[in-house]
C-alpha cells in the first residue's frame, strides 16, 4: 500500500512539473467584464497522431478565468457569450490570445476582448406619412468579394402593423438600412390581374432616409449601444409588367423555375428580389420600376426514368434497379431593358448549361504531375477540382458532369476557381486529370474570374486562352450560353519579393502589419485583380512573396486597414501617392521597404466606405 501511494505521489509530482496554470479575464471592448463567457484554450501543436488538448473554463463575474493543469504547449485562447462576438484588432484580424505555457508556469494577464451585439431600431412609413406593415427591412454593408467591393446583405426583419421594425445581434460598423415592399412586385399568380391607373403606383425599395440608390442614403454607424428612431419614408412610383414564359430548350415545354432579378445599373449590389414562378405552368409577372436588369432562371427537373429493359427480358422483381435519382438542372439568362411602358410575351429557354473543355499545361512541356510533385504538393487527393463560380446568376451551387482521364499518384493538381464578377455566384465543380485536362458540363451563362487554387509558389498563370483567344486580362465571358476551350499555360518562372517595413522613425512594423502588392493595371480575369497580402513575419517587420505575377506594382503597408477593403482596388488607388513603385521581372528575386501607412490616413479613405 505504502508502495502505491509513493507511486501515486512521485505520479502527482511528475504531473505538476510538466503542467501550468493560466490566468486571464474577457473584457468587453468598453472595457466592462464579461461574465459567464465560455473560454477555449486550443493548443496549437501536439504529437502527430494525436489530436491538441483544449481546455474549456467559464468567466466569473468579474470576467476572470483560470485554467489549472494546462500541459505545456503553446495556445490560443477565444470566448464566446450570447450577445457578444469576437472583437477585431485595427488591422481587422480577429482578437484572439496566443502564448507559451511554460512547465510549471503561471501564465498571467491573457486577455480577450469581446464587442456586443447591438440593435437597430426604426419605422417605415409612407410618402404620406403612415406606417407600412410587412415591408422587407434589409442590413446591408460594404465588403470585398470576388476582386470588388460590393454590398452585401447581413441580416434582414419586417416591419409590423406599426411600421415598426428591429434588427437584432449586429456587429460595430456601418451599414445601410433597406426597405422594400415586396408585395408591390409580387408575381401575379393567376394572371388576369388588371391594374388601373390609380393602382400604378407603388412603394419603390429605399434606403434610409429616403433615398433610390446608397449615392443619397446616410449610413447607420452602429457601436456599443442600441440604435433608435431610424425612420425610412418609402419612395413611390411607376412599376411596369415584365412577362413571359420559361420552357425546357430541349422539349419546348413549360417549367417552373425561379427567378432572380438584378440590377445591372448597380452591379456591386446582391439579387435585390426573387420569385418562384406564377400560377400557370411556365409563366412570370414580375413588377420592375424602370431599369436596365438580368433575369437569371434556374429549375430542378425530376431525373429522366430509367431505361426499358432489353427487347425480349422481363424484369426481375427481386434485384432492384440502381437509378441516378439526381434531378436534371437547366438555367437561363435574359437582359431586359424597362421604360415606360409594360413588357410582354419574352421566352426564357433554359438548358443543361456549356460545356467546357481544355487543359492545364507548364511553359516548357514539363509534365504537370512532375511539376506539382516538385512543387511540394501531395494531398491524400488523386485528382483536383475544377469549381467554376458564376458570375450573374445568384441561382446557387449547380453540379455538372465531368468525365477525366485516369488518376496517377496522389498529386493534388489544382481547381480553376471561377469566382462571380456580378451579382451572386453559382457554382460547377469536376475534376482534372493527371495529365491536366478537363472537361465539365453544366456551367450556366455568366461572366467569370479566373484562379487556380492551390497555385504553387514555384509558378504563376502567364496565359489564359478561350477559343484560342488570350483573355488574361478580360473576363471569360459565358453569358451567352456558348461552351468551349479554355487552355490554361503556368510559368515556372515567378518573382519573388522580400523586404521589411518600417515606420516614420525608422523602427520596425510590429507583426501582423499587413503588406499590400497591386498591380498598376489589374487583371480582369483574376478574382483579386493582381492584388496580394501578406502580414510580416516577425518583430523585424520582415516579409516574402513567392510566385509574384512579373509587371509593374505599387507597394505599401498598413496597420489599420479593415479587411473589407484591403483588397479592394477602388481603395488601394486612394494610396497610390503614398505608395512605392515596384517593377518585377519574370524569375526574379527584388527587395522593398514599403512606406507603412498612418492610422488616421486609412481611416480617412474608410469614412467614404460606409
Amino acid at each position: 500500500m505504502r508502495l502505491l501511494l509513493t507511486s501515486l505521489l512521485f505520479a502527482s509530482l511528475a504531473s505538476a512539473q510538466n503542467t501550468g496554470r493560466i490566468e486571464g479575464r474577457v473584457v468587453s471592448v468598453t472595457g466592462e467584464p464579461v461574465r459567464k463567457a465560455t473560454v477555449r484554450i486550443n493548443g496549437t501543436s501536439t504529437e502527430r497522431g494525436q489530436q491538441p488538448p483544449v481546455y474549456v473554463e467559464i468567466t466569473g463575474s468579474d470576467g476572470s478565468f483560470i485554467a489549472e493543469n494546462v500541459a505545456a504547449g503553446r495556445y490560443v485562447a477565444q470566448a464566446q457569450r450570447s450577445g457578444f462576438t469576437t472583437a477585431q484588432q485595427p488591422n481587422g484580424s480577429v482578437n484572439i490570445a496566443q502564448f507559451t505555457l511554460a512547465a510549471g508556469e503561471t501564465h498571467r494577464g491573457v486577455e480577450i476582448k469581446m464587442a456586443p451585439l447591438v440593435a437597430i431600431n426604426g419605422t417605415v412609413t409612407d410618402i404620406d406619412g403612415e406606417p407600412v406593415s410587412n415591408v422587407q427591412i434589409r442590413l446591408m454593408r460594404w465588403t470585398f468579394q470576388q476582386g470588388r467591393i460590393r454590398l452585401q446583405n447581413t441580416s434582414g426583419a419586417n416591419s409590423d402593423d406599426r411600421g415598426q421594425f428591429r434588427l437584432t445581434n449586429v456587429n460595430a460598423g456601418h451599414y445601410y438600412v433597406v426597405a422594400d415592399d415586396m408585395s408591390g412586385r409580387a408575381v401575379n399568380q393567376g394572371g388576369n390581374e388588371i391594374r388601373g391607373r390609380s393602382a400604378q403606383d407603388q412603394n419603390l425599395a429605399t434606403y434610409y432616409p429616403s433615398s433610390g440608390d446608397t449615392k443619397g442614403a446616410v449610413a447607420v454607424d452602429v457601436g456599443t449601444t442600441e440604435v433608435t428612431n431610424v425612420a425610412i419614408r418609402m419612395r413611390r412610383g411607376r412599376m411596369f409588367s415584365v412577362k413571359g414564359t420559361i420552357v425546357d430548350g430541349t422539349t419546348g415545354a413549360p417549367v417552373q423555375g425561379q427567378v432572380q432579378v438584378f440590377d445591372r445599373a448597380d452591379p456591386s449590389t446582391n439579387p435585390n428580389f426573387n420569385f418562384s414562378g406564377g400560377g400557370t405552368p411556365g409563366a412570370f409577372d414580375l413588377r420592375l420600376p424602370p431599369g436596365d436588369y438580368t433575369l437569371m432562371v434556374r429549375s430542378n427537373l425530376p431525373p429522366p426514368p430509367p431505361p426499358p429493359p432489353p427487347p425480349g427480358i422481363s424484369p426481375t422483381p427481386s434485384v432492384p434497379v440502381q437509378v441516378n435519382q439526381a434531378p436534371r438542372i437547366i438555367t437561363g439568362r435574359l437582359d431586359v431593358s424597362v421604360g415606360n411602358a409594360d413588357i410582354t410575351g419574352l421566352t426564357m429557354r433554359l438548358t443543361p448549361g456549356a460545356e467546357i473543355t481544355g487543359r492545364i499545361t507548364i511553359e516548357g512541356g514539363m509534365d504537370l504531375a512532375t511539376f506539382f510533385q516538385t512543387s511540394g504538393i501531395q494531398q491524400a487527393n488523386r485528382t483536383g477540382a475544377i469549381a467554376i463560380n458564376g458570375a450573374a446568376g445568384g441561382i446557387g451551387p449547380v453540379i455538372g458532369g465531368f468525365t477525366t482521364a485516369a488518376p496517377a499518384g496522389p498529386q493534388q493538381f489544382s481547381r480553376i476557381v471561377l469566382n462571380a464578377a456580378e451579382g451572386q455566384p453559382n457554382g460547377v465543380t469536376g475534376n482534372a486529370g493527371a495529365d491536366g485536362t478537363f472537361r465539365i458540363t453544366g456551367v450556366a451563362p455568366s461572366k467569370y474570374t479566373i484562379a487556380l487554387a492551390p497555385l504553387p509558389p514555384a509558378a504563376y498563370i502567364k496565359s489564359i486562352r478561350w477559343g484560342g483567344q488570350e483573355i488574361i486580362n478580360s473576363l471569360l465571358d459565358l453569358s451567352s450560353g456558348s461552351g468551349g476551350t479554355l487552355d490554361i499555360m503556368l510559368s515556372p518562372k515567378p518573382a519573388t519579393l522580400n523586404g521589411t517595413v518600417r515606420d516614420s522613425q525608422g523602427q520596425a512594423a510590429p507583426p501582423r502589419t499587413m503588406v499590400v502588392v497591386w498591380p498598376r493595371t489589374p487583371r480582369a480575369s483574376d478574382g483579386n485583380g493582381g492584388v496580394v497580402v501578406i502580414p510580416t513575419r516577425d518583430d523585424q517587420g520582415g516579409f516574402t512573396l513567392a510566385g509574384m505575377v512579373p509587371g509593374e506594382y505599387y507597394i505599401a503597408a498598413f496597420m489599420n486597414a479593415p479587411q473589407d477593403f484591403i483588397r479592394a482596388p477602388e481603395f488601394l488607388t486612394r494610396f497610390t501617392q503614398n505608395a512605392t513603385s515596384l517593377s518585377l521581372r519574370e524569375g526574379e528575386t527584388a527587395t522593398a521597404e514599403p512606406k507603412l501607412i498612418s492610422k488616421e490616413a486609412v481611416e480617412k479613405v474608410t469614412a467614404q466606405f460606409p
